[in-house]
């Protein structure tokens, strides 16, 4: 805005950026969004209740600097909720339809980090080296994202600003279930999954090992206390699908790099599990 003038929700509008913006140097204070990895900005419309994307090769950073005392003194649930953004980016990442050999790797070196220190760094903040696997995975997973997001997403976006559920949060209620729905078009990339994982097998075949990837990323998510239903953060009786759908229809619905096809019945029937 400082280079190119106008404001967010004109970005948010397809308001084209021309002019090279002032330089970007990026300091995560969490291990989840990725952001500092991407070309992407997210903004809420308050008035709107819209929270939509705008983006341009431009808004990438030109410096990183991940430094693993900047999260050290995070409260539990903002690493659980961040670090689940985090996983939900590693794993969509990796089973999106535009997914490739580079992309790929990144997504899931993510995954296997945060396997390996997620716990470590939940339960002692001073851990350093968790915290700096932590921010390499949060980072890694923020370069996959070039080739997309799936269903979890989709429907995290919206429905995080209409019920005031941090993404984070919303990510981690939605990811489990978004697997499950995509498993019958994912499960080969969900078994290399579960190497990453740690819970592969050789004595199972393919569809048994996603399983287990899926049951695993169940398992981080109860062990790190992430959240696991919309009606912790609004009555069930409060959340109106229809409007979920129209929210999804203005933010998020340009995404088509999830597995399978996406309806607003998929949707509808995905978000009534989760409540």
């Amino acid at each position: 805005i400082l280079s190119n003038g106008g404001s967010a929700k004109e970005y948010q509008n397809s308001k084209p950026i021309t002019k090279k913006p002032i330089p970007f140097i990026a300091v995560p204070t969490t291990s989840g969004t990725g952001s500092e990895a991407t070309r992407v900005c997210v903004a809420t419309n308050k008035e709107a209740h819209v929270k939509k994307s705008f983006y341009s090769d431009m808004m990438s950073a030109q410096v990183v600097i991940l430094d693993p005392t900047a999260t050290q003194f995070l409260p539990k649930s903002i690493t659980s909720a961040t670090a689940m953004d985090a996983l939900s980016h590693a794993v969509e990442s990796y089973v999106s339809l535009n997914a490739h050999p580079v992309s790929e790797m990144f997504s899931l070196k993510a995954a296997e980090l945060i396997n390996e220190s997620l716990i470590c760094a939940y339960n002692d903040g001073n851990d350093l080296e968790a915290r700096l696997n932590m921010a390499l995975a949060s980072y890694f997973a923020g370069v996959a994202l070039t080739v997309g997001v799936g269903i979890a997403h989709i429907i995290a976006q919206p429905i995080g600003a209409l019920y005031k559920i941090p993404h984070g949060n919303a990510c981690s209620i939605l990811l489990p279930e978004s697997m499950k729905v995509n498993l019958p078009k994912a499960y080969s990339k969900y078994s290399k999954l579960a190497l990453s994982l740690g819970v592969y097998s050789d004595r199972l075949n393919e569809m048994e090992n996603a399983n287990r990837a899926i049951e695993k990323v169940e398992q981080i998510r109860s062990d790190i206390n992430a959240s696991k239903r919309l009606s912790e953060f609004v009555d069930a009786g409060d959340i109106n699908i229809d409007a979920i759908l129209e929210n999804i229809a203005l933010s998020t619905g340009h995404i088509m790099t999830n597995p399978v096809t996406v309806t607003n019945e998929l949707l509808s029937k995905l978000i009534t599990k989760c409540i």
